[in-house]
């Protein structure tokens, strides 16, 4: 190996050292760490929305000067900001003039969106947070009738944004509600045969509820799902799980414990008419039969409570899907199941699925396995 050429592989090395290092170091104290935005409608400027920012305050000397304080006079460990802008980008210039930290979307958890938004402001918002480099894309996206900021503060709620995320991924239940994050809405509002759904929240006397679903044709909410209906929503889509319904049998009732679904969902044609197929499997336990539990179930009677949890959740899902036709929403994802099976449908899907969707029958099968027999002894 040459002179020059040793004394160039070393200048290199020499000029690789200062790069290692972390150039675009920022102090977490420098930094707004934004963990909730809220959207509401201007009822002043119909080209802008009204945006808040929920920053917590991490340092006890920040929390006894910045915070807001409630009227017991105990401070709040978070603040707001809000400000009526055109977009996201322009929000975050504005409200930098108001704090001496740097707003940062990358610990992002919630956003939620006003429902009285135009479906333009919905989507430039939701483009805004996909397009900002640094924002977390796995924020939990909801939908409200109410004022959205409201369920940035209140009261009652010592962290608002911490208690909404608690309800996705602390409790095991998955049924009377919808898990959906950003970046999920945002890739159902751009792929044909399925329509976005994101949870309903609204306020209660315990601070919120998350019950019921919204569907939407692109960015525009189009329908409402209950809450009951959302649970054979997640039936249907295989995703409940650690739930407790109770069944009709013989004039009384009795109640399944730990249920979890699975499903096999697809689309064929017979005789000419295009047929949604679903196969559900129900799996759970008895909690309390007919007898209250003091006579153990024989295998016939437990056939027969097989046959009536069948009969239920296949009549319920029925009507759950045919509310779905009727509004021509697909959020089942019936339409993009078969185009992935079969390639050359994509652009009939593409252009004619929620028409196609709206005239298609119905075959449901369920299949219902109750282990434990619910005696006391």
């Amino acid at each position: 190996m040459s002179v020059v050429r040793f004394r160039r592989i070393v200048l290199c090395l020499l000029l690789c050292l200062p790069l290692s290092g972390c150039w675009d170091y920022h102090r977490v104290n420098d930094r707004a760490q934004v963990t909730g935005i809220a959207v509401d409608p201007d009822p002043d400027n119909s080209h802008h929305v009204i945006f808040t920012l929920h920053v917590p305050i991490f340092s006890q000397s920040s929390n006894s000067s910045g915070s807001n304080m409630s009227g017991s006079g105990s401070a709040k460990h978070y603040k707001n900001f809000t400000v009526s802008c055109g977009t996201l980008s322009t929000a975050l210039s504005e409200l930098q003039t108001r704090n001496s930290k740097e707003f940062y979307l990358a610990s992002l958890q919630v956003l939620i969106l006003n429902e009285h938004l135009q479906d333009k402001q919905i989507e430039r918002v939701v483009a805004s947070i996909m397009g900002n480099m640094s924002s977390d894309k796995l924020a939990f996206i909801f939908m409200t009738p109410e004022t959205a900021a409201g369920f940035l503060s209140g009261s009652s709620i010592d962290e608002p944004v911490d208690d909404l995320v608690n309800v996705f991924s602390r409790v095991r239940q998955s049924g009377y509600t919808v898990r959906r994050r950003t970046w999920e809405f945002w890739r159902d509002t751009t792929q044909p045969g399925i329509n976005p759904t994101t949870a309903m929240l609204r306020s209660s006397p315990e601070g919120f509820d998350v019950g019921g679903a919204v569907v939407f044709e692109g960015f525009q909410p189009v329908c409402e799902l209950p809450m009951q209906d959302v649970v054979y929503y997640n039936i249907i889509l295989g995703k409940l799980k650690n739930m407790a319904i109770s069944f009709e049998y013989n004039d009384s009732d009795f109640e399944l414990l730990h249920i979890k679904s699975t499903s096999k969902r697809f689309v064929r044609q017979v005789h000419g008419h295009l047929q949604l197929v679903l196969k559900i499997l129900l799996k759970g336990d008895l909690d309390v039969n007919a007898t209250n539990g003091e006579i153990e179930v024989s295998p016939q009677d437990m056939q027969l409570y097989e046959k009536a949890v069948e009969t239920t959740v296949e009549q319920h899902t029925i009507e759950v899907i045919r509310a779905c036709q009727r509004n021509k929403v697909d959020p089942f994802g019936f339409g993009l199941r078969d185009m992935v099976v079969h390639p050359k449908d994509a652009s009939i899907i593409s252009n004619h699925w929620s028409t196609l969707f709206s005239s298609a029958q119905i075959d449901v099968r369920v299949k219902a396995e109750i282990g434990h027999k619910g005696a006391l002894n």
